[in-house]
């Protein structure tokens, strides 16, 4: 895969790899870096997305209700940003494996609200630690200093990311005209 991967970069990115008295060099421009940070930025969001929990899950789903106590269902769906149907689908399941409970809230009662059973909240308590340790595994390949400098980095580019890309559309329609 490694070998198609580096086919596919030379013909997208402008990258020249040449050989000099039986050396490799590969010489960039400002581009084609651009596109190298991109993608190991991809692999990043890749990587976390499967292996640390994917975007909308019932380990999120347990420590949101871990962290407050009771929620709408409503509110809880606009917390984690999913579909009204996703979540439905994961709160049945997760009340039917005795995880969560639906209760009539006390403040209105023609809502009701989710809350841990203590099954659940053992269970989110689990996952809690678990993610920590994941965290600083992943991360212990730095010093205090290039995580706060690698923080800082990311902060700036999510700043800017959001300033640049807020007039975008993506469409996938795009592909097939």
């Amino acid at each position: 895969m490694s070998r198609y991967l580096d086919i596919f970069k030379k013909i997208c990115y402008n990258t020249k790899v040449y050989k000099m008295k039986g050396q490799m060099y590969v010489e960039q421009d400002i581009t084609s870096l651009n596109h190298e940070i991109i993608m190991k930025l991809r692999e990043c969001g890749h990587f976390l997305h499967y292996r640390m929990g994917g975007k909308a899950g019932k380990i999120r789903i347990l420590i949101a209700l871990s962290e407050h106590k009771e929620l709408l269902q409503r509110d809880l769906q606009s917390l984690l940003n999913v579909q009204s149907g996703s979540l439905s689908e994961m709160i049945i399941k997760m009340e039917t494996d005795g995880f969560i409970e639906k209760v009539k809230s006390q403040q209105d009662g023609r809502n009701f609200v989710l809350r841990l059973t203590e099954k659940g909240h053992n269970l989110s308590e689990d996952c809690k630690r678990d993610y920590e340790k994941r965290i600083n595994k992943l991360m212990s390949c730095f010093s205090e200093n290039q995580l706060e400098e690698l923080y800082n980095m990311l902060d700036e580019m999510v700043v800017h990311w959001r300033d640049v890309g807020k007039d975008w559309e993506y469409s996938s329609d795009r592909l097939t005209k």
